[in-house]
């Protein structure tokens, strides 16, 4: 499998791990975690970069209009991450809390979906 693939199907896989994990901790609201504070779009962004990742010829990258796909679904999950992530931290400060590590680990799938819709537009072998 091109190592591309690779990165796309752990970006979904890391980003559902960070759906049951609390993005926002505090006594006002107990633990928030990312199916009720509404970050599965996310999830679901970089699942559908994943399903890409087993179509077609997994030994290369994406053709041109894989790569563009990709590139456009994990973009929009950066920055479905980037306001999650300030969501959480406005939420932390009123409710006197703190942000949990589901945000964080939602940002860092996207961030790694980034990286591989980058890296699959090589369609060199190996």
């Amino acid at each position: 499998m091109h190592w591309s693939r690779v990165l796309l199907l752990a970006a979904a896989l890391l980003s559902l791990v960070a759906l049951p994990l609390a993005f926002l901790q505090s006594d006002a609201t107990g633990a928030v975690n990312g199916i009720s504070g509404d970050a599965w779009p996310a999830t679901v962004a970089l699942g559908a970069v994943g399903a890409l990742a087993l179509l077609g010829d997994r030994a290369e990258g994406f053709g041109a209009a894989r790569v563009l796909a990709a590139l456009l679904l994990a973009g929009f999950a950066v920055v479905f991450a980037a306001v999650k992530v300030a969501d959480a931290a406005r939420a932390a400060d009123a409710a006197d809390g703190s942000i949990g590590i589901g945000v964080w680990v939602l940002a860092a799938a996207a961030l790694v979906g980034v990286g591989g819709a980058l890296a699959s537009a090589s369609r060199k072998i190996g």
